[in-house]
């Protein structure tokens, strides 16, 4: 408020003094600076939204057992053997147990789409969200090969499947660091 009064003083005292037009030169002046304020306010509330958005997504990761029950079925996954993760991602496998592994195996490589998606929007901050998981989603993605290729259909012939399926998980792994998968 003493800003506010401070520039009503300024611009009366300067038309007061220097006439008119020198008070429509400062009002000027006083708008533009305001507006040059109010911008860059702007922008430092959209990053720090941006950042918060970021850490709730982080902590409901670490913390909600809906989560914590995908992260367990994608460890198992990942700990299996190449042939065990053959039959775990083969969807013309219908045992309870696979198919329920599969299922959970791909919400979680659904959350780091997600992840890549609202980064790619602008609605999460990729350089905070790497300093905290980028090691992890690398390595996830690096695993996830057999998944991937079965989502999309790649190694299955008359499967079509979903050739775009986790594209924005796999274009984030590789700027981070991770292998691209071969598209057949």
């Amino acid at each position: 408020m003493r800003v506010v009064l401070g520039a009503i003083f300024l611009v009366a005292a300067c038309g007061y003094i220097f006439g008119p037009s020198a008070a429509q030169f400062l009002t000027a002046c006083i708008a533009f600076i305001a507006a040059v304020v109010g911008y860059f306010s702007l922008v430092q509330t959209r990053d720090l939204a941006r950042k918060k958005a970021t850490l709730d997504l982080i902590e409901g990761s670490e913390s909600k057992e809906y989560y914590q029950d995908r992260y367990t079925a994608y460890l198992t996954f990942r700990r299996a053997s190449r042939a065990d993760r053959e039959q775990i991602a083969n969807p013309d496998n219908r045992d309870p147990t696979c198919d329920a592994l599969r299922s959970k195996c791909q919400d979680f490589l659904n959350h780091y789409e997600l992840v890549a998606i609202a980064g790619k929007q602008g609605l999460l901050d990729l350089d905070f969200y790497r300093d905290w998981m980028g090691p992890n989603l690398v390595r996830d993605w690096n695993e996830a090969e057999i998944l991937v290729n079965r989502a999309r259909g790649v190694d299955r012939p008359g499967d079509r499947g979903n050739p775009k399926a986790f594209e924005n998980f796999e274009r984030l792994a590789v700027s981070w660091g991770g292998r691209p998968l071969c598209k057949k």
